[in-house]
């Protein structure tokens, strides 16, 4: 439950909701007046009103409290809150110009999997929000946002990423690799943003700003309140907390500085594409880097469809087949005769052993919940109906091609978000915005 009431904090404090003209207006049926909402700021053709700004303050307020961080000043977080409603807003305006939507099939499946993460139903999730005072069909535009930003993110900057088997050796070789490469290091940031040509004025002004911030925490100043309260980073309601990361994770200037600090440390100003970081080491702890893999032999029999019509056919097809193998027949023979899979009949319906990942999720899905030698009831997939039998597990140590894929992984997530956040500075930098309360 308190994962989900981060999710739902974090996907609130970026929303932007109902724009409305400032002013006054005559209600319908009477001749009172009646005042419409304020607007706080113009983001291009669109606004930002001050129900908006109040409710998103309230959201960044709670996130603050359930992590134990003082509230920075109001006029401070007001200013934050409101820089990131205008990101927020920028980004869905964006989307809409690229022709980026959601369907409602891909945001139920969303909810889905965010109340499945939950243990929890739809309507269990449904029920939690509403005790929390959270509007559930805002809360289905709040996802469909969030999930909008990143497929225009994924579409402007992920696709653009592309990560060499060399980068990948380059990672593994790097010294800090070598020597702490079983370490996770757990890192708060707080970003002064620059712009995608700054002058030296700016620059000169954003190192200024961290030196202050750095002499703040020498004082004994509280580095989550002062993240809230001056980080641009998409973290700073979480008081700049970026987790818990793996030092291929972390931006190469971070990886460089936290090898030789010790929990507790800060170091700063450090300057990176998208601005200046001061940046804290919460802790670190030693991860274990073997990693096991169920494989599993397993056999099929394929009956193919290409029409809903033929479902029934061959789902009736398979449950006589089955029927035989458990009455004595051979699974093998059976596969050879009647399996539309030309690759594994001629085996006997023979697929090998297979990794997790390596079959389409249905087949997996079905596979993974057999006894060995058990055979399945009919299963469909995109390719037809399978009647399927595991012949044997067993655990395999791919640490070293894991640990490969993580660094992939990392280096991809760390050039993303680097590449993420001067991509939407930008977009920023070419928009009309006006702030209209100071």
């Amino acid at each position: 439950m308190k994962n989900l009431l981060r999710f739902v904090t974090k996907v609130t404090l970026a929303a932007a909701f109902l724009s409305i003209i400032t002013g006054t207006a005559m209600a319908a049926t009477t001749n009172q007046p009646v005042t419409l909402d304020s607007v706080v700021a113009i983001v291009n053709t669109e606004v930002i009103t001050q129900s908006e700004l109040n409710q998103a303050m309230q959201m960044a307020e709670n996130e603050l409290q359930q992590t134990n961080t003082p509230l920075p000043d109001t006029k401070q977080l007001q200013m934050q809150v409101l820089n990131q409603l205008i990101d927020h807003k920028i980004e869905l305006q964006t989307a809409a110009r690229m022709g980026i939507t959601v369907s409602e099939d891909q945001l139920n499946q969303a909810i889905e999997g965010i109340a499945a993460k939950n243990k929890l139903t739809v309507s269990q999730m449904r029920d939690a929000l509403a005790q929390q005072g959270i509007d559930f069909a805002q809360y289905r535009k709040q996802i469909k946002e969030q999930m909008t930003i990143q497929q225009l993110l994924q579409r402007a900057v992920g696709s653009n990423i592309n990560i060499t088997p060399q980068d990948v050796k380059n990672a593994e070789n790097s010294p800090y690799v070598l020597a702490q490469k079983h370490d996770a290091y757990h890192v708060d940031d707080i970003l002064i943003s620059l712009p995608d040509a700054p002058s030296s004025a700016q620059v000169q002004e954003a190192y200024a700003k961290a030196q202050s911030i750095i002499t703040q925490l020498q004082k004994g100043a509280n580095f989550k309140t002062l993240a809230a309260a001056n980080s641009d980073g998409e973290e700073a309601m979480k008081g700049g907390d970026l987790g818990w990361r793996k030092l291929e994770e972390l931006p190469s200037v971070f990886a460089a500085k936290v090898v030789d600090m010790k929990p507790g440390d800060v170091a700063g100003p450090i300057r990176t594409g998208n601005g200046v970081h001061v940046i804290k080491l919460e802790g670190v702890k030693d991860n274990n880097t073997n990693h096991f893999v169920t494989e599993t032999d397993v056999r099929h029999i394929l009956i193919k469809t290409n029409l809903p019509s033929d479902d029934g056919p061959a789902k009736q097809q398979l449950e006589i087949i089955r029927n035989q193998i458990i009455h004595g027949a051979n699974f093998a023979d059976m596969a050879k005769k009647y399996s539309q899979d030309p690759g594994s009949a001629v085996k006997g319906g023979d697929l090998g052993w297979v990794m997790p990942g390596m079959l389409v999720p249905p087949f997996e899905q079905a596979m993974n919940q057999l006894a060995i030698n058990q055979i399945s009831q009919p299963v469909k997939t995109q390719y037809g109906w399978h009647l399927i039998q595991v012949l044997g597990r067993k655990q395999v140590n791919d640490s070293q091609q894991y640990q490969q894929n993580q660094i992939k992984q990392m280096i991809y997530m760390r050039q993303f978000n680097e590449n993420a956040a001067i991509w939407v500075q930008q977009l920023r930098d070419d928009s009309y915005i006006k702030i209209l309360i100071k």
